[in-house]
């Protein structure tokens, strides 16, 4: 504005000087225009004391001769009456026209006195005639060129520009150091108003010169106190929110209606890489489906959800809900995403429903079996009592694995329901436990010419009959897998505040395609011959649930043909 101002005021000076100088050398024009006028007349008037003096050679000769006691400029013509020219001072006057058709000549001849400006026909520059009638009947005229009355004008031009370029240089100054001060507290009002938009608190403004400036400023440093107090208010909102947005385990993105980033919490960045410095969601995320729900979402302005596959990434599964942001009139000014991980909600469905067919394949199998064999008996179609008693003791059979299953089943509920509640617990020694494992089992080792072998010790914290059934099941595994004539390791050892209870067999071993499952319920590795065993297909799921139960970890390493080698680590009591 300072430098507008300045040029405004320096264009304004030079048009103001530049029109006085104009009516200034217009007027002195005019003035010697008129000083000429008055040599004119002056010379006719000393012309009319002129005599007859009877030839026209006298007339010349005295045009001549008047004319020398003039300026250089000025010429003199003598015509007679009838418009003949006598004599004159510049040319040869018998060449000349008749004059009676000049306007001075014209106007002379009507009122004895006549002037006109024209271009001459002889010199053919602009002059000013002036032609008076004598005493003796002719008529004198006398002529100057116009620009003999500027002459004086551009005599005096160099000195007035000169003090033209001076005055205009001093005004330069002046008006330089007037808009100065004249914008010293716009510029203040500017410096203020730009620090009230970057921090809501006005710059320093001192008492202005002008007294329409006050309720200005005040009013700037009332807007200033007001913006701060909301400022401040807004700072904590958001901060409260950012809080809470940080807080939750879900990843939170809020966008605006050009799916431009607004807020990203940690969990969302993490999820979409790349987001921590872009603008636009577009650029950090390449799932298609979730992009069309957002568009569609701003169009119509309804929430809908979305299932984003990460296993590829990161191994989950995450369910993105996107809910429109909406104005106090309704309108959808942008989205927000919430974006919870499902994988486990997903894993346990999955389980679930294994769960519930694997249940009903293995309760199937014992009770068509019971129910084959009692409709042949009550039917009478069983005559050989032989074969009667063969089938009741398969009925029994089947009858004690169901029930085996069922219980099973039940076990391994009551875990998963101690694990929601706090159980008492006691101090439980895992060496005492194996070696009265050892003394169950010992016959049934014996029966698969299997030894076995314990030692170590150590101490947790735990429920005793649920650890010795865990025990029985990892043992009793390493048995009925193991071949003839192999050999069972259950060692305990205590170490750096841990308890690892290792049970190693010298059996079958697991392929490694299936070792991440083993520990599912009713998953079996070769299921013809877990039934023929009697397992349940539910053991190990027992066995993890336990150790889980008592912030144990439980590790597998097997090897085909070589044995298995199980590991849970328990915190020390």
């Amino acid at each position: 504005m300072k430098k507008r101002l300045k040029w405004i005021l320096t264009a304004l000076t030079l048009i103001v000087m530049a029109c006085v100088l104009a009516i200034c050398f217009w007027w002195m024009s005019q003035f010697r225009l008129q000083d000429l006028r008055r040599d004119l007349s002056n010379v006719m008037n000393t012309a009319s004391y002129l005599t007859n003096v009877g030839d026209t050679d006298d007339y010349d000769e005295y045009a001549k001769r008047l004319a020398q006691g003039l300026h250089g400029d000025i010429r003199v013509t003598i015509v007679a009456a009838d418009g003949k020219v006598l004599g004159d001072s510049y040319a040869d006057y018998s060449a000349m026209t008749n004059h009676l058709d000049r306007p001075e000549m014209i106007e002379a001849i009507r009122d004895g006195y006549g002037e006109d400006v024209r271009k001459s026909e002889t010199t053919g520059e602009d002059n000013l005639y002036a032609a008076m009638i004598l005493t003796d009947g002719v008529y004198i005229r006398v002529s100057a060129p116009v620009a003999v009355a500027y002459s004086f004008v551009f005599q005096v031009l160099p000195p007035v520009l000169i003090l033209c370029v001076v005055v205009f240089l001093l005004i330069l100054l002046l008006t330089s150091r007037l808009s100065a001060r004249f914008i010293k507290p716009f510029e203040e009002l500017s410096g203020a108003m730009e620090g009230l938009i970057v921090d809501g608190r006005p710059g320093d403004i001192s008492a202005p010169p002008y007294d329409e400036l006050a309720p200005i400023v005040r009013n700037m440093k009332d807007l200033g106190v007001r913006l701060q107090m909301d400022i401040a208010e807004i700072k904590q909102k958001s901060a409260e929110i950012e809080d809470i947005i940080s807080a939750t385990d879900d990843g939170v993105v809020v966008l605006d209606s050009a799916m431009h980033i607004i807020t990203i919490n940690e969990r969302a960045k993490e999820l979409f890489g790349g987001a921590q410095d872009a603008k636009s969601f577009e650029s950090v995320c390449r799932d298609l489906p979730l992009l069309e729900k957002i568009k569609r979402t701003n169009q119509r302005g309804k929430e809908s959800h979305v299932e984003l596959d990460m296993r590829n990434k990161n191994g989950r599964i995450y369910r993105c809900i996107v809910s429109p942001a909406k104005s106090k009139e309704g309108h959808t000014t942008g989205t927000v995403l919430f974006l919870s991980d499902v994988t486990e909600i997903i894993r346990l469905e999955r389980v679930r429903s294994d769960f519930a067919a694997n249940v009903s394949h293995e309760l199937k199998t014992p009770l068509t079996a019971i129910k084959g064999f009692s409709e042949l008996i009550d039917a009478g179609l069983v005559t050989d009592e032989g074969k009667k008693r063969e089938y009741i003791r398969l009925i029994m059979k089947e009858s004690d694995r169901l029930m085996e299953l069922i219980n099973d089943i039940l076990k391994l509920s009551q875990l998963e329901n101690d694990n929601q509640q706090e159980q008492p617990l006691e101090a439980v020694s895992l060496g005492s436990i194996v070696k009265e494992v050892q003394i169950v089992l010992e016959g049934r080792a014996k029966e698969r010419q299997v030894t076995m072998a314990c030692q170590g010790d150590g101490t947790i914290r735990a429920d005793k009959e649920r650890i010795r059934e865990m025990v029985i099941n990892l043992v009793d595994n390493a048995i009925k897998y193991n071949r003839l004539g192999g050999r069972v390791l259950v060692s305990v050892e205590q170490k750096e505040a841990k308890v690892m209870l290792v049970v190693e067999d010298t059996g079958i071993g697991i392929p490694l395609e299936h070792q991440q499952r083993v520990f599912e319920r009713f998953y079996r590795v070769d299921k013809g011959r877990s039934r023929k065993s009697g397992g349940t297909g539910l053991g190990l799921s027992i066995v993890r649930h336990t150790a889980e139960a008592y912030g144990g970890v439980i590790t597998l390493e097997s090897e085909e043909q070589v044995g298995t080698r199980i590991t849970v680590v328990f915190p020390q009591a």
